[in-house]
């Protein structure tokens, strides 16, 4: 069976990002690559990765989120959301995530989107 769309976690590529981020991130789509998850926007707005990832025809797979906060008063849930669905993720990417970080306890995302589809997504 071929896989037709396979992505690449751009971790794996940390010291080439580090270098050159936008000219990995070409080199990645140019390698037939359809997707990248995320370990950083390297310096970039949510909309200029966007642009990055639409000029490149790359879809936004997966984010890593390093450093969350402790505890739920210091999570800016909305931001993160925000910035998922500024890049493309169209489930906001972060939900089964921050309810895991948090052991399954109510978080702002889930009164946004709904108990139903942070489930959906855990």
């Amino acid at each position: 069976m071929l896989l037709k769309n396979v992505g690449l976690q751009l971790f794996s590529l940390r010291d080439e990002m580090a270098n050159d981020y936008c000219g990995t991130v070409e080199k990645v789509a140019k390698m037939g690559y359809k997707g990248v998850e995320f370990a950083g926007y390297g310096g970039l707005k949510p909309a200029e990765m966007a642009k990055l990832l639409k000029d490149n025809g790359l879809e936004a797979y997966g984010s890593h989120i390093g450093g969350l906060p402790k505890t739920e008063a210091e999570l800016d849930a909305d931001g993160l959301v925000a910035d998922a669905l500024a890049v493309g993720r169209e489930d906001g990417g972060l939900w089964a995530r921050l309810q895991a970080a948090f052991g399954g306890r109510d978080i702002p995302v889930r009164a946004r989107y709904g108990a139903a589809a942070l489930e959906a997504f855990a």
